[in-house]
């Protein structure tokens, strides 16, 4: 149903802050339009031939956690609809 907690996990969109080869620093949105959607920073490293989400100090993968009003400036997860 729509208050199943599950569904806020659903990826919706995502940008670019920073890359290298070595490093991709992306701010994920999950949500939808009807619950709101909610950004958040991830830090990803290259390791062992695949891309890893990166800890930070105190042990959380995403950061800077906030609500946003729509996906503006952001691009969309393909096949949410």
């Amino acid at each position: 149903g729509s208050n199943d907690p599950g569904r806020f996990a659903q990826f919706a969109g995502f940008q670019f802050v920073g890359y290298s080869p070595e490093l991709a620093v992306i701010n994920l949105v999950n949500g939808d339009a009807t619950r709101g959607y909610q950004a958040s920073t991830v830090t990803l490293v290259w390791r062992n031939g695949d891309w890893r989400v990166q800890q930070g100090p105190d042990g959380l993968t995403s950061t800077n956690v906030h609500p946003i009003p729509d996906l503006s400036g952001f691009i969309p997860w393909s096949g949410v609809g």
